[in-house]
């Protein structure tokens, strides 16, 4: 195949769900970790099904973050699906990989996005697609049912990861 998966890489700070959303929807110089924070509070606040509502406070202070209130937000706010890739180590030592699907139920989002959670290490990073013979053509955002993405994502998850799926 032409295209690998690759994890990108962000700061390991409060924010990094925020700055890998904003890597893999390409709007990471439209758009701050700051205005998207606040972003997400509002939705939260006007949808109180996704958390308490003292939550939003929390997260524009940057003491909350990456919590599945604020995913689900961010999803709606975007209209795209977002596949967690969570990477979590066994008591066995290995790791095992779940792929978690938030807004796939919304059958008019018809394009999804793939960011890697490492559960150890409490940490966000973007994945996206390269190009083998080109590796500045980087794909980020792709169609909901793109079998030939999942393929590659499976092997990613084998080679890199080193998990079961």
């Amino acid at each position: 195949m032409a295209h690998e998966f690759c994890r990108g890489k962000v700061d390991g700070d409060d924010s990094c769900l925020y700055t890998s959303f904003r890597y893999v929807n390409d709007i990471r110089e439209s758009m701050n970790n700051t205005r998207l924070r606040s972003m997400v509070a509002d939705y939260i606040r006007k949808h109180p099904n996704l958390h308490l509502s003292a939550v939003e406070s929390e997260i524009e202070k940057h003491n909350l973050w990456g919590d599945e209130p604020e995913i689900r937000a961010l999803v709606m706010l975007s209209r795209i699906i977002i596949r967690l890739v969570y990477k979590t180590k066994t008591v066995q030592g290995e790791y095992a990989i779940n792929i978690l699907n938030y807004g796939e139920d919304i059958e008019s989002f018809k394009e999804c996005v793939y960011i890697l959670y490492d559960e150890e290490n409490k940490h966000y990073d973007p994945l996206y697609l390269i190009n083998k013979q080109n590796s500045d053509e980087k794909l980020t955002i792709f169609q909901r049912n793109d079998e030939t993405v999942s393929e590659l994502l499976g092997t990613f998850i084998r080679e890199q990861l080193h998990g079961k799926k």
